[in-house]
């Protein structure tokens, strides 16, 4: 028995540094080509659409026991609701910055959960502090922008990869963060 001690030994000490070692690469999440075809658009400045597939709000332990009983039997949960083919989506350009986000999360301050044009998050206006970084190891683009409504101001954050695939945060003063999932669509072929 002691003597496959030392195989076992070096087999778990060549999984770690396996492990150790993809975990610490780049993961690249698309081709060069689509990588390319994403720098033309962003430094363009032409407007990116993003149609989100599924809303992730952030939620304390009370709201989310009252969230899951009213989403039984829907297929969602709490802390993740399908948006596929809702049609809330975000669009970016440099100069105009356009949402139609639903909200799941808790307002921590001021009204309208009662009107239904203020339950969302919903905007239309130049950003302000608009900018971008590029990362060209992992083939994305990091975008950054405020904007506000007539209550509240939003800093928004969004990751748009490659393949197509982005990330939003959207953090406000008087809301819980929430984070969409969504891909990057054609402006011709989008409908509101």
């Amino acid at each position: 028995m002691k003597m496959y001690r030392p195989i076992y030994s070096k087999c778990v000490l060549l999984l770690i540094a396996i492990l150790s070692i993809t975990a610490c690469s780049v993961q690249k999440t698309g081709s060069p080509a689509e990588f390319e075809a994403l720098t033309n658009k962003v430094v363009n400045g032409d407007t990116l659409r993003i149609e989100m597939d599924a809303a992730y709000p952030l939620n304390t332990y009370a709201s989310q026991q009252v969230i899951q009983q009213l989403m039984r039997n829907t297929g969602d949960t709490a802390n993740r609701i399908d948006l596929t083919g809702d049609g809330h989506f975000l669009e970016i350009h440099p100069d105009m910055v356009k949402a139609n986000l639903p909200f799941f999360g808790e307002r921590r301050q001021g009204a309208g959960y009662n009107n239904p044009q203020d339950s969302g998050i919903n905007f239309e206006q130049a950003p302000e502090d608009y900018l971008y970084t590029v990362d060209n190891e992992a083939y994305k683009y990091e975008i950054e922008f405020d904007a506000n409504d007539k209550t509240e101001n939003y800093d928004v954050d969004v990751v748009v990869f490659a393949n197509g695939k982005a990330t939003v945060y959207v953090r406000s003063t008087t809301r819980t963060v929430m984070q969409y999932q969504g891909r990057v669509v054609s402006t011709n072929d989008s409908k509101e």
